[in-house]
């Protein structure tokens, strides 16, 4: 956001101008001026396995493609879990909420996001870490 934009809105913080004010004001902001910020397109992982001094990066993957492989995944499991009696109900309940999300929707959102690690966890005994970015 701009430094313009962020000062309108601190004005309108303070109470210094009003809403209808603030609306004006920032309509007519040029946003041409406002430089474009790269848009996310894939995702990446990236393990760090401390033991064995190892470092695995696994190759940046697009959405789209995460996106198709998900919902494949979630109609073959769909499958298998009518036809498996043995699954315990936990397994079943994981399913039951992944197939309920929409995997196109999420990634939707993180395409309107610049480039950041969504996920950076570390293994606080012998450092091993993940890092789950999206480029």
């Amino acid at each position: 956001m701009s430094s313009e934009l962020k000062d309108i809105l601190q004005m309108l913080d303070q109470g210094k101008i009003n809403s209808k004010d603030a609306i004006r004001l920032i309509n007519e902001f040029d946003a041409d001026k406002v430089t474009k910020v790269k848009k996310s397109s894939k995702i990446k992982i990236t393990i760090y396995d401390r033991d064995n001094n190892k470092k695995i990066k696994i190759p940046a993957i697009p959405f789209w493609l995460v996106t198709s492989l998900g919902n494949f995944g979630l109609k073959v499991s769909s499958v298998g879990l009518k036809n498996n009696k043995e699954l315990d109900s936990d397994s079943k309940k994981a399913l039951q909420t992944l197939k309920d999300m929409d995997l196109k929707d999420i990634f939707e959102v993180l395409k309107n996001h610049p480039p950041c690690d969504i996920v950076n966890i570390t293994d606080g005994d012998d450092g091993d870490k993940v890092i789950i970015s999206i480029l």
